[in-house]
This record gives structure tokens, C-alpha cells and sequence, in this order.
């Protein structure tokens, strides 16, 4: 064998080598990543039991509402931690400014009359989501409720009771698809493309944790 082929062949075997070892810490990765995901879901699934199931159960009973559905929801918004956090949305932020100045004539059914004595402070909180479910701070309008009651001890109560007003005829059909769709961005699943929520496979996680209730 000429010293030129051994060259070929040494080289191939230091190309085949690198190609087990980076197929190996692939592997090591993608196991690693599926059990650290299996234990965030099972963390998830704990903290939703412990911080919130006896109160949606008694909520559910009372209101006649899938009980399962809203465990499974409050695994996607918060993961079940307690206090559930906020998250402060710009653009809206942005929209109520524009309403509030009488620059646009509404956003979601709110008005510039409800807007325009409000504090920019308030409109902030107004553009923040509250809560287990993280439900938007303006939908306190609608319900007629001080925005302090999205945040405070009975922000799960008033949230279910938002999910109910706004789309508690697809639960009581069990059309949970259309209810996890509308809860994340307002407007029903596509019938012939894929899902509109910020994360693609929201829908699908919340239909899968809902056979974990």
C-alpha cells in the first residue's frame, strides 16, 4: 500500500471518528434536554396540584366548567409557580396610548372615554397579563371589576370567569382546541393551517397536560 493511500485512509478514519464522537454528543444532548423537559414537566404538573387544583376544582364545580382544562392552562401561562408573576406587553401598551389620545377609535372593544383619565402607570398595568392564567389587565374592564382583583387573591376566580364569558361555549362543547386558541391570541384555531400562538405548540401541550387531570 502506496504512502499515499495510508494518508487517505488515516485521514478518513480521523473524518469517520470525529463524526462518531459528534454523533454521540448529540445523542448525550438530545437525552439530557428530554429528561431536563420530562422534569420541568413534572415540576409544572406539581406546583399546578399544590398551588391551585383544590381551587379550580371548587371554582369548576361551582360555575359547571371542565376543571381539567384550567390546570392544564395554568401549566402553559404560569407552570403553576405562585405568585404566577406578570409580563408587560409593549405593543398593547402601545395601542392604549394611541386609544387614550384619541389617535385610534378603540382597541378591543375599549374606548377612548375609559381611557382618558387613566395614569400612564395604570395604562401599563392595563397592558400587563396578571395571574395564573396571565390574563391582560384591561380585561378588567369588561368585567366590571377593579384591575387590582386580576392580581390579588381572587385573580383565578374573576380569570375563570373571563374564560367563561368569552369562550365558555367551546368548553361546554369540549372543543378544547378552539379554547386553548382563544385564550392565547383571541381568535379561533385555523381550520386549515397551522396554529397562530406565539408558541407553535401551545395548543398541542395544553391537550396533552390535560390528560395529566
Amino acid at each position: 500500500m502506496g504512502s499515499e493511500t495510508v494518508k487517505t485512509t488515516s485521514a478518513l478514519v480521523k473524518i469517520w471518528w470525529a463524526c462518531v464522537k459528534v454523533s454521540l454528543l448529540v445523542l448525550l444532548l438530545y437525552v439530557a434536554f428530554g429528561k431536563l423537559r420530562h422534569f420541568r414537566h413534572a415540576s409544572a404538573e406539581s406546583l399546578v396540584r399544590k398551588h391551585y387544583a383544590k381551587e379550580i376544582d371548587r371554582i369548576c364545580e361551582a360555575e359547571d366548567l371542565p376543571s381539567a382544562y384550567f390546570k392544564a392552562l395554568i401549566m402553559l401561562e404560569c407552570s403553576g409557580r405562585k405568585p404566577a408573576g406578570s409580563r408587560f406587553e409593549a405593543h398593547i401598551y402601545g395601542k392604549l396610548q394611541m386609544v387614550k389620545k384619541g389617535e385610534s377609535p378603540h382597541y378591543m372593544n375599549i374606548t377612548t372615554e375609559q381611557l382618558k383619565n387613566m395614569s400612564d402607570a395604570t395604562l401599563r398595568q392595563l397592558a400587563t397579563s396578571w395571574g395564573p392564567l396571565q390574563l391582560m389587565g384591561y380585561h378588567c374592564l369588561a368585567l366590571k371589576i377593579p384591575l387590582d382583583d386580576l392580581k390579588n387573591e381572587n385573580s383565578l376566580k374573576n380569570s375563570i370567569l373571563w374564560c367563561k364569558k368569552n369562550y365558555g361555549s367551546y368548553l361546554e362543547a369540549g372543543d378544547y382546541k378552539n379554547a386553548f386558541h382563544l385564550h392565547n391570541t383571541g381568535r379561533l384555531h385555523p381550520q386549515f393551517w397551522f396554529a397562530l400562538t406565539h408558541d407553535p405548540n401551545y395548543v398541542n401541550k395544553g391537550l396533552n397536560y390535560m390528560d395529566e387531570f
